[in-house]
């Protein structure tokens, strides 16, 4: 019951229908994704051009179909972020601004270790560690710039399937919507330079940090 595909007759319904939707199935980064854009002015960017539309679990990949008359979208979602700030956002309940968490870097023992017992870089009292935030930036780039490689790479698996093809881009990185429009433009460049035959025809990045109801969003193509 809960992966029966949404039916909107308008946009204002389809996004009210998303943000209430519960399917199972789906990791909630990429539900999250889905919601979270459809409170920035990025959300038409995914429609179809007319209405009623259905829209529906895909076959993993894409995440998301969206079906109206002869269009066939896919929509597949995807987040930024390390596994070091997963293991932190799950373990430490009480939260907290720890920004060594977010560069690239496994969650092996000693980080565990360190998690546990309140020792991590930005638990000290005396000199909490920072970072530059041209450091973040370059570190958000290099991941953002992986990750999409890889789903474009993915995309030679079903792209014929489909009218159309959207990559929606969740970052979880970013801790304020500052980093956003830095991050998108330094994508765009890279991008143009991209020589892959099949591409996504829209690459929409979320952050949830701020902006209207909590999120922002930039189209990178």
């Amino acid at each position: 019951m809960e992966n029966t595909p949404l039916e909107a007759e308008s946009l204002e319904e389809l996004a009210r229908k998303i943000r209430a939707w519960t399917p199972k199935g789906l990791r909630p980064t990429e539900l999250q994704a889905l919601r979270s854009l459809t409170y920035t002015q990025n959300f038409t960017k995914i429609l179809p051009r007319v209405f009623p539309c259905k829209l529906t679990i895909g076959d993993n990949p894409p995440d998301f179909i969206l079906l109206a008359e002869s269009e066939k979208i896919a929509i597949e979602a995807t987040s930024l972020t390390t596994p070091q700030f997963e293991v932190f956002k799950r373990e430490r309940l009480e939260g907290g601004p720890h920004t060594s968490t977010l560069a690239s870097g496994r969650a092996d023992k000693d980080f565990w270790q360190k998690m546990r017992e309140y020792k991590l870089p930005d638990d000290s009292r005396v000199k909490p560690a920072t970072t530059l935030v041209s450091d973040a930036l370059q570190n958000n780039f290099t991941i953002a710039s992986q990750v999409i490689a890889a789903k474009i790479e993915d995309l030679r698996r079903y792209h014929a399937n489909y009218s159309s093809r959207i990559l929606l881009v969740s970052d979880e990185l970013s801790c304020d919507a500052f980093f956003l429009e830095p991050l998108a433009k330094a994508l765009r460049q890279w991008l143009l330079t991209f020589t892959a035959e099949i591409i996504f025809n829209q690459i929409i990045i979320v952050c949830r940090a701020h902006g209207p109801n909590g999120c922002a969003s930039a189209c990178l193509r």
